[in-house]
C-alpha cells in the first residue's frame, strides 16, 4: 500500500529547519567579538590574511578562505585591537586598509577594478568616513597625474598647469582640515592629525630657531596615551623622523628625547612598552661608539621592578644584569685595573704608565682580524706621532708561542698574558667574547674611545686633540 504525506507538514519542516538554522547562524555571529565580512569580486587569492600594523612591524591576526562568491570572512571570541587593519593576498601583498575601532561587525564590497573607488562598507561609520577620504585623494591624484602627463605633451602650458596641479593640493590639504573639524571624534581625524608636522609661525626667520619650533612642537598633534596609534603607520614614521632628523647624534641628547616621549606616555600602556623595548634593543646592538650608555639609561631607569610587567620580569633582569656589566667600561669611565704577567714573567699594568693616550688591545696570535689589527697598530705606535702606549693583552693561554709571534713581528711595546692574572677575569672586566677589542684612555687612563678599529686611531686622535 502506497505511503501518503502531507505537503504542509513538509512544508512546515522545512520552516521549522530553515528558521533554527538562521537562529543558529545568528547566534554564531552574536557570539563572535569580531565579524568582518569583505568581498572582493574578482579576486583571484584562495587565501587571505589579516594583520594589523604594530609599531614598524606588522603582525598576523587570522586567515581565512576565500569562497567561490569571493567572499571573505574574519570572526574570532575576543575582540581586536583597535587600530588599521590590512588584509592581504596569499602573496602577502596588501589589497585593502580598513579601520577596527569599536564595532567590530561589518561588511566591506568592493571589486578589482578598483578596490578603493568602488568600495561599499556596511555597518561601519569609521570606514565609510575612511573610504570618503580616500576616494576623494584617489579622484583628485589622478587629476593631478593626468597634468603632469599634459606638461610632457605641451611644455609651453608648463605654468598654467602647474598651478592647477597647485591648486588641487590646496584643495587636498583642505578637505584633510574639513575632515578633521568635521569629524572630531572620529579615530581616522585622530590619525590624520597625528600625521601632521606643526606649521612654523612666518615670523620666525632664523633658521635655527625654526629648528628648535618644528622640534619643541613635533609631537603636539600626537596623543602618546592612545594605543591605537601603535596600530597604524604614524608612531613608527614619527619615530624615525624624529630620531633621524631632529634629534642630535649623542647619547644625552638621545636620552632627554626618549625621556621625554616616555613621559608623554602612560606606563604599562602598549606605546609604553613597545617604545621601552624598542629604544632598549636598538641600543644595545648599536655599532655606533658611546651609545651603550643609552642602553645603560634605559636599563636603570625602565627596567626596575616597580614599572615591568610580571611576564617581563625575567628578561628585565638579564637586561639589568647586562647593563651593569658594561656600566664601568662606558665613555669616560676610569678603565679598569688589569696587573697581569709581561713576557718576563713580571706583573705589569698600565696604570703605571704616564704616556697621554694608552690603548688596550686584547688579541690571539691565531686570529686573523687581529694579525691584521696588529700590523695597522705597530705603523702608528713605530711613527711616534702620539704619546701613546700599547698594552697588549693576548687571550692566548700558550705562553711559547705567544712570545714567538711577539719576537717574529718586533711588537715593542708591553706585551702581557691575559690568562695569568692578579686582578678579576679580563672577560668579565672588559666584556671580552671575541677578539680584536681596543680601549684607548686619555692620560688620566679614562676611556676615551673603544671597539674601534686600528686603521681608525689616527684620524680619531687628531680629532680628539683639535676638540
Amino acid at each position: 500500500m502506497p505511503k501518503f504525506f502531507n505537503l504542509n507538514i513538509v512544508k512546515k519542516k522545512h520552516i521549522l529547519i530553515s528558521l533554527l538554522l538562521s537562529f543558529f547562524t545568528l547566534t554564531l555571529t552574536a557570539r563572535s567579538a569580531y565579524n568582518i565580512q569583505i568581498r572582493i569580486n574578482g579576486i583571484s587569492d584562495s587565501v587571505c590574511y589579516l594583520a594589523v600594523y604594530y609599531g614598524d612591524k606588522m603582525h598576523l591576526i587570522d586567515t581565512a578562505d576565500v569562497d567561490n562568491k569571493s567572499n571573505i570572512i574574519f570572526e574570532g571570541k575576543e575582540k581586536l585591537s583597535a587600530g588599521i587593519y590590512i588584509l592581504a593576498g596569499e602573496n602577502n601583498n596588501k589589497l585593502l586598509e580598513f579601520i577596527v575601532n569599536e564595532k567590530q561587525k561589518f561588511k566591506l564590497k568592493t571589486d578589482t577594478a578598483h578596490l578603493v573607488n568602488n568600495m561599499n562598507v556596511t555597518g561601519s561609520d569609521e570606514n565609510n568616513l575612511f573610504y570618503e577620504y580616500l576616494k576623494y585623494n584617489s579622484k583628485n591624484y589622478n587629476k593631478i597625474k593626468s597634468l603632469r602627463k599634459e606638461i610632457i605633451n605641451t611644455p609651453d602650458s608648463t605654468k598654467s598647469i602647474n598651478d592647477k596641479i597647485n591648486l588641487i593640493k590646496v584643495n587636498i590639504d583642505n578637505y584633510k582640515l574639513n575632515f578633521i573639524d568635521t569629524h572630531p571624534d572620529a579615530f581616522f581625524s585622530k590619525i590624520l592629525l597625528a600625521m601632521q608636522d606643526p606649521v612654523v609661525p612666518e615670523d620666525i626667520s632664523d633658521k635655527k630657531l625654526k629648528y628648535l619650533y618644528f622640534k619643541n612642537h613635533y609631537w603636539d598633534n600626537i596623543d602618546l596615551t592612545d594605543d591605537r596609534l601603535l596600530r597604524t603607520p604614524v608612531i613608527n614614521n614619527k619615530l624615525k623622523t624624529y630620531f633621524k632628523n631632529l634629534v642630535p647624534k649623542q647619547p644625552d641628547s638621545i636620552i632627554i628625547a626618549i625621556d621625554y616621549l616616555l613621559d608623554k606616555t602612560i606606563i604599562g600602556s602598549d606605546i609604553y612598552e613597545y617604545m621601552t623595548w624598542e629604544f632598549t634593543s636598538n641600543y644595545e646592538q648599536s655599532k655606533i661608539m658611546g651609545f651603550d650608555k643609552i642602553f645603560v639609561h634605559m636599563a636603570d631607569k625602565y627596567f626596575i621592578e616597580e614599572t615591568v610587567k610580571e611576564e617581563n620580569k625575567d628578561i628585565a633582569i638579564i637586561i639589568s644584569e647586562r647593563a651593569q656589566k658594561i656600566k664601568p667600561l662606558l665613555i669616560g669611565k676610569t678603565a679598569p685595573t688589569l696587573i697581569l704577567l709581561d713576557t718576563n714573567n713580571q706583573l705589569s699594568t698600565f696604570q703605571s704608565f704616564t704616556n697621554q693616550f694608552t690603548l688596550i688591545i686584547f688579541w690571539d696570535y691565531h686570529c686573523g682580524s687581529c694579525k691584521k689589527e696588529i700590523t695597522e697598530l705597530k705603523k702608528l705606535y713605530n711613527s711616534k706621532k702620539f704619546d701613546l702606549e700599547v698594552f697588549a693583552v693576548c687571550t692566548d693561554t700558550s705562553l711559547s708561542k705567544w712570545k714567538e709571534f711577539i719576537i717574529e713581528q718586533k711588537l715593542n711595546w708591553i706585551n702581557v698574558n691575559g690568562t695569568r692574572s692578579v686582578t678579576q677575569d679580563y672577560h668579565q672586566l672588559y666584556d671580552i667574547f671575541s677578539t680584536p677589542v681596543i680601549y684607548l684612555l686619555d692620560e688620566k687612563k679614562k676611556i676615551i674611545a673603544k671597539k674601534i678599529q686600528s686603521s681608525q686611531i689616527e684620524d680619531f686622535l687628531d680629532n680628539y686633540l683639535n676638540n
